[in-house]
């Protein structure tokens, strides 16, 4: 949980007040964390799994923009700057989180003078996703783009391993709609790529074996 992301960067004081007053809680595929507008308070860390973010913009269809990895964390909005949660968050596959409410970041925040500082580093290191989403998103050619994507929704090159050895649980729809292509795009580029020994798929499950290979495509 303090390896990766936000909580890596936080002091072990903190990183302490915040985990004992955590509770576990277990999603499975297809679950809502949260909707959008929801106002209730507290954050969210992945522990294993994964979580999407579904966006949804008034008149337009959700749509599944990125996947968070274990390391995550998420949901500050309302206790940072007091406003509604703008985004639905989703388990792609059974997840285990750890769930912090308002009430115990409210206590945190009491006994530590840096507390809501550091919380407001969440919604930075959350901008920095979301700015790393639109770039893989800007990139024109679209495989490039496809395994720009399979590094981002994956976190394989942060260190994150997936808890089944098959791979991390993640359909073409899904993995189109990340990339913005079409699924037919995704099976043509997928076949390509376990051909050339870079990827592993089977049965919704995605497995990347040769990131440099990918990392060398995503950049062109």
């Amino acid at each position: 949980m303090a390896r990766r992301g936000w909580l890596a960067g936080q002091p072990e004081h903190f990183t302490a007040e915040l985990l004992a007053r955590s509770r576990p809680r277990q999603f499975r595929r297809g679950d809502l964390v949260y909707r959008d507008g929801e106002m209730a308070g507290g954050v969210f860390g992945i522990v294993s799994g994964g979580i999407g973010i579904v966006s949804a913009r008034p008149g337009r269809a959700p749509v599944l923009a990125h996947i968070e990895r274990a390391g995550a964390w998420f949901g500050e909005a309302p206790q940072v700057v007091g406003s509604a949660r703008t985004v639905s968050f989703r388990a792609t596959e059974t997840s285990n989180l750890v769930f912090v409410p308002a009430s115990a970041l409210d206590e945190i925040a009491r006994g530590d003078a840096q507390a809501r500082l550091r919380f407001g580093e969440l919604s930075r290191w959350m901008l920095e996703q979301t700015a790393a989403a639109v770039g893989d998103l800007l990139i024109p050619h679209a495989e490039r783009r496809i395994a720009a994507t399979l590094l981002r929704v994956t976190a394989a090159a942060e260190g994150v391993i997936p808890d089944d050895p098959q791979g991390f649980v993640v359909t073409q729809t899904e993995l189109g709609e990340m990339a913005n292509v079409s699924r037919h795009h995704v099976n043509r580029t997928l076949t390509r790529f376990r051909r050339q020994g870079w990827v592993d798929s089977r049965y919704n499950r995605l497995r990347l074996v040769d990131l440099g290979a990918l990392e060398a495509m995503a950049a062109g």
